[in-house]
């Protein structure tokens, strides 16, 4: 049976959307590859011999009033990105983001941390609140549930005692609320074209808290610009797996 093409069995993850040139997002790949890790943009400087135990400090972070802020940049943590868009179909997401990348196996990355984002059309109407937007809908849950949250908090500290169980089992949820819920919403708008970089529900994306190590036999595809092909074989000649030449039709 012919497989469905818009899933994949690999999750990819693009490096050097900031950089001035493709010069420095080899040397950004380059560096990756050697190191052994891929993790958050927050744990970038941190030494190679304290990433293990960094790597379990996942921080979350945001802010204690949505008026007016971004709800896909208001609940903040140390992630690192892939897309599940299949290599076919890669080119319109590497003009947003890098033409050099890599890729593992779902499997890999699963028994890592990994998953796929929750997507709320921002349009979306819910009938039930009154025919508000998920959008506002959301803004005003979210909201909600921060001040319950620091009004929770702010009683833990305005009393001299160890917090009893049942104000325990709390903090717990709301650290699983951070981790597991807020972290993972991406809101999209589906009146954007494909080509806007704010067209988010055409990445498909999946992430992983803090990031992980590898090996690179664990890399099941390399891409990259053919003119760094050969650059990249003599820097990794132990790298065994494919090439993907960024500038072919994929």
């Amino acid at each position: 049976m012919a497989e469905q093409r818009y899933v994949s069995k690999y999750l990819t993850h693009f490096v050097g959307r900031r950089e001035p040139d493709d010069a420095k997002r080899y040397s950004l790949l380059q560096k990756i590859v050697r190191s052994g890790w891929l993790v958050s943009g927050a744990m970038a400087n941190t030494a190679i011999n304290d990433l293990p135990s960094r790597i379990q400090q996942v921080s979350y972070d945001y802010p204690h009033n949505l008026a007016g802020i971004d709800l896909n940049s208001a609940f903040i943590a140390d992630v690192v990105c892939f897309t599940d868009i299949p290599q076919a179909d890669l080119g319109l997401h590497m003009k947003k983001y890098s033409n050099f990348g890599m890729s593992f196996t779902k499997e890999l990355l699963l028994s890592k941390g990994a998953n796929p984002v929750f997507y709320i059309s921002k349009r979306s109407i819910d009938r039930s609140e009154g025919g508000i937007t998920f959008e506002a809908l959301f803004r005003k849950e979210l909201q909600n549930y921060i001040n319950l949250d620091t009004d929770f908090q702010a009683s833990l500290h305005d009393v001299k005692r160890m917090p009893s169980s049942r104000e325990t089992a709390q903090f717990k949820m709301h650290i699983f609320m951070l981790k597991y819920f807020f972290s993972f919403l991406k809101f999209w708008d589906n009146t954007d074209v494909d080509e806007q970089e704010s067209n988010f529900y055409m990445e498909r994306e999946w992430r992983i808290f803090g990031g992980f190590q590898f090996t690179i036999q664990d890399i099941h595809k390399i891409i990259l610009p053919k003119e760094y092909a050969e650059l990249f074989r003599r820097d990794f000649p132990e790298y065994a797996n494919e090439l993907i030449f960024a500038d072919a039709s994929l």
